[in-house]
Parts: structure tokens; C-alpha cells; sequence
């Protein structure tokens, strides 16, 4: 797993192989998040920019598809449709 290191201004390089693996370019908008202490960064579409800000269009669930592989987030699938169970269940 590549480490990154925080840079001037808070900025950080995200590493060759991740780049190409999502097809990720200079001047892609991401959306950044913090979701239980882990920072999750999250390629955006722009459809238009208007004057109260930028349209974006979320990516579909299918592009997500293999980005767990080899993160150490969760074992396998059943490990993640365990945690999404639990998830729910404190909801209820």
C-alpha cells in the first residue's frame, strides 16, 4: 500500500497506479469526505457550472466496482455486507 505524504498547503500526490487504475487526470473534480476517520476521495462529473457554484453529477455505484480490492477495509464481500447489516441495524 503507497503512503502519501502531506505537502504544503495540505496538498498530497495520489500515487501513479491509483491514478491510472480509476483513469484519474490533472483537473478532475473530486469529492473529499471524512467518514470514520478515514479520508475518502470520490471522482466527480461536472455537467455544468452555473452561478450559484459547479452542477456535479454523481458517478454511478458500477464505477465503485473493485476499488475495495486491497485496500484492508474488509476481508471480502461478505465482510462488507456484514458491516452494511450492522450499519442498518443501528437504525433500527
Amino acid at each position: 500500500m503507497p503512503y502519501v505524504r502531506v505537502k504544503q498547503k495540505h496538498q498530497v500526490t495520489i500515487p501513479l497506479e491509483i491514478r491510472k487504475k480509476i483513469n484519474l487526470h490533472e483537473g478532475d473534480t473530486l469529492e473529499a469526505k471524512e467518514m470514520d476517520g478515514v479520508i475518502i476521495l470520490t471522482p466527480q462529473i461536472i455537467t455544468s457550472r452555473t452561478k450559484e457554484g459547479i452542477k456535479e453529477k454523481k458517478s454511478s455505484l458500477l464505477s465503485l466496482m473493485g476499488v475495495n480490492k486491497d485496500s484492508g477495509l474488509y476481508k471480502d464481500a461478505k465482510d462488507a455486507d456484514n458491516y452494511i447489516d450492522n450499519l442498518r441495524n443501528e437504525w433500527n
